[in-house]
This record gives structure tokens, C-alpha cells and sequence, in this order.
């Protein structure tokens, strides 16, 4: 139970159909345990960024940011900064469970490549 308690649910590429995110249905059934909702993701297509940021906003959820890296490359390409006054781990904890954090980056040019290979070519 305290560890229940204490939970933080950061839902990955929640609305991203090829990533199979978990879409809206699932996200508002547990809107009560207030998860973080990724909205920049380097390996989602921006639209479906754009449409988990206008949620995440619409039910006041906290964000992050990832890179979802498969390739090299990409690592750090999307990102999560948490906002906090002492830099210890229950203070960052407790900052990203209150979704005290930015997040940054998005669908990376690089990507369309990795898309096209892994989606329409056989």
C-alpha cells in the first residue's frame, strides 16, 4: 500500500496509434490517480504529440518529454526538465508527481527514414 501510495503513471505515446498508445478511453479511467502524460516523444508523429499536449492540458495532467531512442542518434532528442529548488530524489520525486516538469523536443526529420523503412517497406 505505500508503495501504491506513492505511485507516479507516466503513460508513453499515449495517443500514438503505431507506438500502440493506450488512447483516451484508458487514459480517462484513471484520471483520478493524475498521470503524466508524455507529449514529446522523438518517435511520435507530431500530430499525435499535439493531441496528447491539448489533453494533457484539457484535464490539468503534468508532462514529460522522450526520446523513445532506438537508435542512437535520437537520444536526447525529446527530454524532461523537473523543476525544483534542492536536488535530492525525494524532492525531484515529489516534483514529478506534481507535474512540476517541462518537456521538450519532438519528431525528429531523421525519423521519417526509420518510418518509411519499418511501415511501407517490404
Amino acid at each position: 500500500e505505500e508503495l501504491l501510495k506513492n505511485e507516479i503513471i507516466i503513460i508513453p505515446h499515449p495517443l500514438d496509434p503505431f507506438s500502440h498508445g493506450i488512447g483516451k478511453n484508458i487514459i480517462k479511467k484513471i484520471l483520478y490517480k493524475k498521470p503524466l502524460l508524455e507529449i514529446r516523444n522523438s518517435s511520435t508523429l507530431p500530430i499525435y504529440n499535439k493531441i496528447a499536449e491539448r489533453l494533457a492540458k484539457k484535464y490539468e495532467l503534468g508532462v514529460v518529454g522522450g526520446s523513445d531512442a532506438h537508435i542512437a542518434y535520437m537520444v536526447g532528442s525529446s527530454y524532461t526538465i523537473v523543476e525544483v529548488e534542492d536536488k535530492n530524489i525525494n524532492e525531484i520525486l515529489n516534483a514529478i508527481k506534481n507535474g512540476n516538469t517541462i518537456a521538450y523536443g519532438g519528431f525528429s526529420l531523421l525519423n521519417i527514414k526509420f518510418f518509411i523503412e519499418k511501415y511501407f517497406k517490404k
